[in-house]
């Protein structure tokens, strides 16, 4: 859901895996920008293609899981 862009604060971990979340991921996962340690978003139904703000997320630094869900693209270079 697009609330997840007012988690502006979280730093370390986020995780919703295996919410049954479904839909698209929403292009507010780029404000999550302080997030330094992990996001969980596995196992979840979403759809559709990867945001290009998901790029936004580089102080990332040890685990993005984006496993079993449906969706389509590569990671960014910023990410990568």
């Amino acid at each position: 859901p697009s609330e997840i862009g007012k988690l502006t604060e979280m730093t370390h971990t986020l995780y919703l895996g295996s919410n049954l979340m479904t839909g698209s991921l929403p292009s507010e996962i780029g404000k999550l920008t302080e997030m330094q340690h992990s996001l969980f978003l596995g196992s979840n139904s979403m759809t559709g293609s990867l945001p290009s703000e998901i790029g936004k997320l580089t102080k990332i630094n040890y685990d993005l899981w984006l496993y079993s869900n449906s969706l389509a693209g590569s990671l960014p270079s910023q990410i990568g």
